[in-house]
């Protein structure tokens, strides 16, 4: 339910260095020991958007990456082609191949019951993305973590 609507929300000009520096703030308190970095090039980037789905799927990689780094989170904005893209990586075990579609599906928990969380997340932030008319993906992080990529038109 919370992404109803995406598609005929009111759509505005977002500034990604302001949306991911509020993401950041919303959810790194949640873990202390974790240093979370963010770097939007240029620092001026804009998108005209639904604000608070893209916060929302932001906000969504952000505390899922909180929870698995060892040490560190960071977080990019840059663009390719026609596309802006964010990632979200970490420094932590990373996602095999082989789970990396089915961390997609709701309910679907690859860590079982060890931490907290209803398997939802990432459905979400999927859902939303193709709302928005973009996608999500997962890949290796140079951090040693996962990366997860929002790409968006």
């Amino acid at each position: 339910r919370h992404d109803a609507g995406t598609e005929t929300a009111n759509r505005e000009v977002v500034s990604l260095d302001d949306l991911m520096a509020e993401a950041v703030e919303l959810h790194a308190p949640l873990y202390p020991a974790i240093a979370f970095t963010t770097h939007v090039t240029p620092s001026t980037m804009e998108l005209f958007t639904y604000r608070a789905g893209l916060l929302r799927a932001v906000g969504n990689l952000i505390s899922n990456a909180g929870k698995y780094a060892k040490s560190k989170v960071r977080v990019s904005v840059h663009t390719q082609e026609d596309l802006v893209c964010i990632d979200v990586e970490d420094d932590g075990i990373g996602i095999a191949a082989a789970d990396r579609e089915l961390v997609f599906e709701p309910f679907k928990r690859l860590t079982g019951d060890s931490q907290p969380g209803s398997g939802l997340g990432l459905a979400l932030v999927r859902r939303i993305c193709q709302r928005l008319g973009g996608r999500v993906s997962i890949d290796e992080s140079s951090l040693g973590g996962a990366r997860f990529t929002i790409r968006l038109p």
